[in-house]
């Protein structure tokens, strides 16, 4: 390769053309110099509306000796023969997704007490985001939601209560002691404390009293489905822990509701 000694190709248009050691705009990769003044492209035979009548495509910022040609701008891609062709339009940014206010679909369910915290407690520690199966974990949630809220005010009453038989329920899901200790596949003394008899205030742990209550709560739903709500009694107490119709009657009316808020992937993530 040799330079352009006389500049033959150079023009006042375009600066780039005076290097005589310059080739094909540094891109060699696009374009070719067959006759060392001018770019090739995409040009065949003399004709064309912005080949110079030789064959040879003219250039950006070189019209050449076609007095059609206009002058590209400099963010075009490259010349052709219908003209300039300018830089590809970037991809349209996707419309930002609009958040959800998490406290306030939580508040829209009804449900006295019930708050987007507890929510989210009741779906964490029953590890409810792992479920393949998004409308069955929903389902779920809302019986728990239920049954938390029957068996201990959603945690505020944390009294242990006779179940008789030498029982007492325990914790904010008043699981039952002793006869459900040896069922317990963690620590039972976090699920139950120490205090265990009747009477006494739940010291366990919170998250593992929750956590083995809806383990509990899955077996009923796998026999009676939605009919499951009922099925959980820790204790029947008047004022507390409604008998068998109430629960249910309580999770028909709310279901859609809870199942609407914790498929909601913003506010409950599902894996």
């Amino acid at each position: 390769m040799s330079p352009d000694r006389d500049n033959a190709g150079a023009s006042i248009r375009d600066p780039q053309t005076w290097n005589a050691y310059s080739y094909v705009r540094n891109d060699p990769l696009r374009y070719t110099d067959r006759t060392g003044r001018n770019v090739d492209n995409t040009c065949s035979g003399a004709d064309g509306p912005n080949c110079g009548g030789d064959g040879d495509w003219d250039p950006p910022f070189m019209p050449g000796d076609d007095s059609g040609a206009t002058l590209c701008d400099p963010g075009d891609q490259f010349w052709s023969d219908s003209g300039c062709v300018g830089a590809p339009s970037p991809a349209p940014t996707p419309a930002p997704v609009a958040q959800v206010n998490c406290e306030a679909l939580t508040a829209s369910v009804g449900i006295s007490g019930f708050n987007y915290s507890i929510a989210s407690e009741l779906w964490n520690d029953g590890s409810l985001s792992n479920y393949k199966d998004d409308p069955t974990a929903a389902v779920i949630a809302a019986l728990a939601t239920i049954t938390y809220q029957g068996e201990s005010e959603f945690g505020t009453n944390l009294r242990n209560n006779n179940v008789g038989n030498g029982r007492v329920a325990i914790g904010p899901f008043q699981i039952q002691y002793p006869s459900l200790w040896n069922s317990i596949t963690t620590n039972p003394q976090n699920v139950f404390g120490t205090n265990l008899k009747a009477g006494q205030t739940f010291n366990g742990n919170m998250d593992a009293n929750i956590t083995a209550g809806i383990s509990i709560l899955k077996y009923p739903y796998t026999q009676y489905g939605d009919n499951a709500a009922g099925k959980y009694i820790g204790v029947n107490i008047k004022g507390r822990n409604p008998p068998v119709d109430v629960r249910q009657k309580q999770f028909d009316k709310y279901k859609n509701a809870l199942v609407n808020l914790f498929e909601n992937q913003q506010c409950f993530p599902h894996n």
